[in-house]
């Protein structure tokens, strides 16, 4: 007994040493600060390994990873007194010196707290975006979404998402940044190694059209820390696979873990990540509209010009299939695109605000809005053992795959979303065998190669939309809300319209990892996408053709002005269509004048009997076919006239 309770007080001994909290930061000791140096050492072994964007970081802003994990080490070692809490900022830290907004670290806690609103903004203001009226009716709150919020607990709002800024958002796309810190506003996760307050505090509100300023007390929903085991991202046991499965594993199974390993976020306005409803208001008279439960909000209406216009919004490439399998949203996202195409006269795609997920959604969407095939982005693509050994094991099984009915048999009809056929696997094959030969040849860099192989989007058997289309970006579009926009711009397929998105440009991976200081893993990017110039999505993001940036009167009046801009960008893509469709009509009906020209007056007499003179042309005599003759001359004439037209 004696011996147990011995035990017992230097297990707690130990942990307490190795735990110490703010309020005992003196008794850190040397053996804890080089555990946590031995922690970075892992932290750089995955990432020397893995880290595929590591060549492109250094060229564009200088990064060293051996560079940047001395001065991590640095810091354990420079200061007087340290704490877990301060290992993790110094974590933090590290991670933000990649710019990478796929690469981050995140921490066991459960400690958390929100206010029920939203806030957003533009220069030096900043606006209320969303409120929770659940948690604040009018009666007790009496402010609307468009008051300015001047004060926050006595400090200037502005000045209060710089701060967080500074602290969490990190040096990448300055206008993401600014986002993701206008969320944390009212919003702290220590998930995410926030300080977490508690409380009361004072706001002051400027409401519109109003020159007084207002003050109001609100309290923090506050959730306190509490003993919390490391959730595993995956389940334990042994099970067998299917083909599908494994064939899975490869593609997103950490997307999929990730979406699990992040606290859900709360919707309370359109400006939430993955909202249904978007802040573009209502784009005109709408003349049809899906259902408030249907999987898309989409619409038809009339432009000014008296044009059907679709739209429709993407709110993520993850949708929730708590609610119902992928497949039913591609679907019901195929019914929609074929009533747009055969009543619209163009397109306007709304993803603003989107989160990304999976790469085969993106490309089974973008499927659904071209009558050619698109090109996707190569990636350069970290590889290890284990990617080896899963295309290892699934080649000989797929090589088997001799058919189309085979290939379903094996897949099903989709993967993840994507129709299955036998010219997928035939690809899927080819991706297989190009990472074993790239592992053989000594490289842990890929060279650049398609995703998967699937180097071409075919256009989707169910729906194709064809007349012209919009995409509406954002500076909160992150990963595949970077990568659908560039394929349809690199394929001109569409005109991009917003501000630039955010830039993270390849797939992701979670590492996890034994240890003391409440680290409960982090994410890194292991491909690095380049688009048709050459040029990464990683840092760049997609510019948009028609740049429009959110105003103090966007945010102020409902975004009236960003709603006009949108429809005016729209007619004019759909006003320089028709002209360019003309401009092909007209080329070709000069080419078929030009065939029945005359160079020399003495030829007429041959042609009097099918041709009457209508005009002189450039010198020369030109003729129309007369309506008594051969009436296939005349749909031949018409055919070839048609062919030019789109």
């Amino acid at each position: 007994m004696k011996a147990c309770i011995t035990l017992l007080l230097s297990c707690c001994f130990f942990f307490s040493t190795a735990m110490a909290s703010d309020g005992e930061k003196g008794s850190a000791s040397f053996q804890t600060r080089k555990q946590m140096c031995s922690d970075l050492d892992i932290i750089q072994t995955i990432l020397s390994n893995h880290y595929a964007p590591a060549e492109w970081k250094k060229q564009h802003i200088g990064w060293d990873l051996e560079r940047e994990v001395e001065k991590a080490k640095s810091s354990i070692w420079d200061m007087s007194e340290i704490s877990v809490k301060d290992y993790q900022l110094i974590l933090q830290n590290f991670f933000k010196t990649m710019k990478d907004y796929h690469t981050s670290v995140f921490f066991v806690s459960t400690e958390m707290a929100s206010l029920p609103f939203e806030v957003h903004g533009v220069n030096d203001k900043i606006f209320i975006t969303g409120i929770d009226r659940k948690k604040l009716p009018k009666e007790s709150f009496p402010f609307e979404i468009g008051d300015e919020l001047v004060l926050f607990d006595g400090v200037p709002a502005y000045e209060v998402v710089v701060d967080l800024q500074n602290r969490y958002s990190g040096d990448n796309n300055s206008e993401t940044d600014r986002r993701f810190a206008e969320g944390f506003v009212t919003t702290r996760l220590g998930f995410f190694g926030h300080d977490v307050p508690r409380g009361p505090i004072i706001i002051d509100v400027k409401p519109k059209n109003d020159e007084n300023t207002y003050s109001h007390q609100l309290s923090w929903e506050y959730v306190p820390e509490k003993i919390n085991n490391d959730t595993p991202l995956f389940k334990s046991g042994t099970k067998e696979f299917s083909l599908r499965e494994r064939a899975e594993a490869i593609l997103d199974n950490n997307v999929k873990a990730l979406k699990k390993f992040f606290p859900e976020e709360k919707k309370i306005s359109s400006w939430s990540f993955g909202a249904r409803e978007s802040t573009i208001p209502e784009l005109g008279n709408i003349v049809w509209k899906t259902k408030d439960d249907d999987l898309f909000n989409a619409y038809i209406f009339e432009s000014p010009q008296q044009k059907r216009v679709g739209y429709i919004r993407i709110p993520t490439y993850m949708p929730d299939c708590s609610r119902c399998f992928l497949d039913e949203y591609v679907d019901a996202f195929a019914k929609i695109i074929e009533k747009f195409d055969s009543e619209t006269d163009a397109l306007i795609i709304d993803q603003i605000n989107n989160p990304g997920g999976l790469v085969s959604y993106v490309y089974v969407l973008s499927s659904m809005l071209t009558k050619t095939a698109l090109e996707t982005p190569k990636h350069k693509m970290a590889i290890s053992q284990e990617n080896v050994f899963f295309a290892a094991m699934l080649l000989p099984e797929l090589e088997n795959i001799k058919s189309d009915d085979d290939a379903k048999a094996a897949f099903g009809d989709t993967f993840l979303g994507y129709p299955v056929s036998y010219e997928f696997v035939r690809i899927f094959i080819d991706y297989c065998r190009f990472i074993i030969e790239q592992w053989n040849k000594g490289s842990q860099i890929t060279e650049p190669y398609h995703f998967l192989g699937m180097d071409y989007i075919n256009p989707h058997y169910k729906a194709n939309y064809t007349k012209p289309l919009m995409v509406v970006v954002n500076e909160l579009d992150v990963s595949g809300g970077d990568f659908f926009p560039a394929i349809l711009q690199d394929n001109q397929r569409a005109t991009i319209f917003g501000t630039k998105t955010s830039g993270a440009g390849g797939m992701i991976s979670v590492f996890q990892y034994p240890n003391i200081f409440g680290v409960r893993g982090f994410s890194y990017t292991t491909t690095i996408a380049e688009r048709a110039d050459k040029n990464p999505i990683e840092n760049l993001g997609v510019k948009p053709d028609v740049e429009y940036s959110l105003t103090e009167n966007d945010f102020q009046h409902g975004y009236k002005e960003y709603a006009n801009a949108i429809v005016s960008a729209v007619e004019t893509i759909f006003i320089n269509d028709i002209e360019e469709d003309t401009v092909l009509i007209n080329n070709d009906i000069e080419e078929e004048k030009e065939i029945v020209a005359v160079d020399d007056i003495n030829d007429i007499d041959d042609f009097d009997e099918e041709f009457d003179v209508i005009e002189e042309y450039d010198g020369e005599e030109e003729y129309e076919v007369n309506d008594d003759t051969d009436e296939s001359d005349g749909s031949e004439l018409a055919e070839s006239v048609g062919e030019g037209t789109e």
